[in-house]
């Protein structure tokens, strides 16, 4: 990464200088020790293989940035070095399942209940509150095209917690 600083020295002279760093703390320790020795950064930018990055030139005062991130990142290495916990897998009954099933289906009927409606009341408002145009009349197709196309969900997902509760006998 390249480190590329504008600032105004002590004898108000405009500077501009860069550095290659490895690191962003190493980076941000630069501009803090600039800021430490009285100068003011006017731009501050990192370009890497992605591109140019601004730093935010309020956050750069007499503290080093170096230190504190690398406890920072001690503490979330030690965090993702332990291991997982497995969460317990409970065993469940086959009415245990199907009363979860029951529940999602419900769930995701209700949803698809509460989606339609608002996708008809925001076609009824823009009817009435839009001035009539172009935009209007495509804004409305795509409402209704939504509409139809979540009113199929609904008409599915009502076929399908219909047919768990009453399957079809085959004889």
């Amino acid at each position: 990464m390249v480190l590329t600083l504008t600032t105004i020295d002590n004898q108000q002279q405009w500077r501009n200088f860069f550095c290659q760093v490895d690191e962003l703390e190493t980076a941000f320790d630069i501009l803090s020790g600039i800021v430490q020795r009285g100068s003011q950064p006017v731009r501050a930018s990192l370009r890497d293989g992605n591109g140019i990055i601004d730093l935010p030139l309020d956050i750069f005062n007499n503290h080093p940035f170096s230190e504190p991130i690398r406890i920072l990142k001690k503490e979330w290495e030690s965090i993702l070095a332990q291991p997982l916990h497995k969460p317990v897998v409970q065993e469940l009954t086959p009415s245990e399942w199907f009363t979860r099933l029951l529940k999602a289906k419900q769930n995701r009927i209700e949803n698809l209940q509460k989606t339609l409606g608002q996708m008809q009341n925001l076609l009824l408002s823009t009817k009435k509150e839009m001035a009539k145009g172009p935009y209007k009349t495509r804004l409305m197709q795509r409402y209704q095209s939504s509409i139809d196309r979540y009113a199929d969900l609904l008409a599915q997902a009502q076929l399908s917690y219909t047919a768990l509760l009453c399957p079809a006998t085959s004889d």
